[in-house]
């Protein structure tokens, strides 16, 4: 990742909440230039740990129960999410 970040704009999307962080999710989180976490709460603690550029991103929607707010936080608020099948058991 470390070789193709230093040709191509690269992304890393982590959503294996663990704490403290993994050294290869720290590793690959540095190497991207933007490295996505779906639990919010952990974006401080990966910048703590050297990655500078750490975004939140929702990981997906359930399209019964996920319906768009009237308002919400600005914390809350994003730009993208990748949506897709669940590839974990429920």
């Amino acid at each position: 990742m470390t070789a193709l970040a230093r040709r191509f704009t690269t992304y890393f999307w982590y959503f294996d909440l663990t704490t403290p962080p993994t050294e290869k999710a720290l590793m690959l989180g540095r190497a991207a230039a933007a490295m996505f976490v779906t639990c919010p709460g952990q974006v401080e603690t990966y910048r703590q740990a050297g990655v500078t550029n750490v975004l939140y991103l929702q990981q997906g929607v359930d399209p019964v129960g996920d319906v768009p707010a009237d308002a919400s936080p600005e914390e809350y608020r994003v730009e993208a999410a990748c949506v897709g099948s669940c590839t974990s058991p429920p």
